[in-house]
């Protein structure tokens, strides 16, 4: 990353006003939207060190969510990405998220519900130490009566994280 030092001074700011967690700054780091820069072939190195980052910050009282977004394509049926495309997509970003010490993934703004069906599985088949947290509630509008129901469930089982804590919760609407 190019600015680590503010990186790591925004993440600073918020763990001295009292966060609970971090959010690493990978939400666009996507081998999709970083095609657009040239910077495909640096998903896992950008994912690992925004993970370091704020690991490195947050010790061990602040929980570090690795930021995912959408992919910035539109995918089957509605564009030419395939589900397995855009699956490893998000399995090749949440890999780098893992190894830089992320305690959950957080899947955030998807505005179309099978994109999220394909993030939710590639979390669940890479990261299944994880915790997941689905922030969708201001995203998805025409997907809301949707996906809402779906997904408080991904959050109401407990899941574990490699020190024994545990991460619940409801979405609220």
């Amino acid at each position: 990353l190019s600015h680590a030092s503010l990186v790591q001074e925004l993440h600073r700011e918020y763990v001295r006003a009292g966060a609970q967690v971090l959010s690493t700054n990978s939400w666009g780091a996507n081998r999709f939207k970083l095609t657009q820069h040239n910077l495909q072939d640096k998903v896992h190195a950008i994912n690992l060190a925004a993970a370091r980052l704020a690991r490195e910050i947050a010790g061990d009282e602040t929980y570090v969510a690795g930021a995912v977004g959408p992919l910035g394509v539109r995918i089957e049926p509605w564009g030419p990405t395939s589900f397995q495309e855009a699956k490893e997509a998000f399995a090749e970003q949440i890999r780098g998220l893992g190894e830089g010490g992320v305690d959950l993934i957080s899947l955030e703004t998807f505005s179309d519900i099978t994109e999220i069906q394909q993030a939710v599985a590639a979390v669940r088949e890479v990261a299944a130490w994880s915790g997941l947290l689905a922030n969708q509630a201001a995203a998805l509008q025409r997907d809301l009566d949707v996906l809402m129901p779906w997904s408080g469930l991904l959050v109401r089982q407990p899941a574990p994280f490699g020190d024994g804590r545990h991460l619940t919760g409801e979405l609220s609407g």
